[in-house]
């Protein structure tokens, strides 16, 4: 199993690799180029086999999305603006 773990403090991504044996490889981190990740999905976006990244940003109002590469690699970050009014997590009130 391989999880991914979106960092707001850092604005980057830990992505664990497992080994098939329960345990896993050290995290792969991935900078961001939008700040304050809270959600990343994984989804074959291009329905071409491969894996990419979706990362809500909060503090920079942005979506992210890495392609992936097919191997455990992935594309820079492109960054989307979302309009709208700015939400603010009770903890950074």
């Amino acid at each position: 199993m391989d999880w991914i773990v979106s960092n707001g403090g850092t604005s980057d991504l830990w992505i664990y690799f497992g080994n098939g044996d329960g345990a896993a490889q050290l995290p792969k981190i991935i900078r961001l180029t939008g700040a304050g990740p809270i959600q990343v999905v994984a989804a074959d976006l291009r329905k071409n086999g491969m894996t990419d990244l979706v990362v809500a940003e909060a503090d920079s109002q942005t979506i992210g999305v890495l392609l992936g590469n097919g191997d455990g690699t992935f594309q820079p970050e492109v960054t989307y603006f979302v309009p709208g009014p700015r939400f603010v997590w009770p903890w950074r009130i």
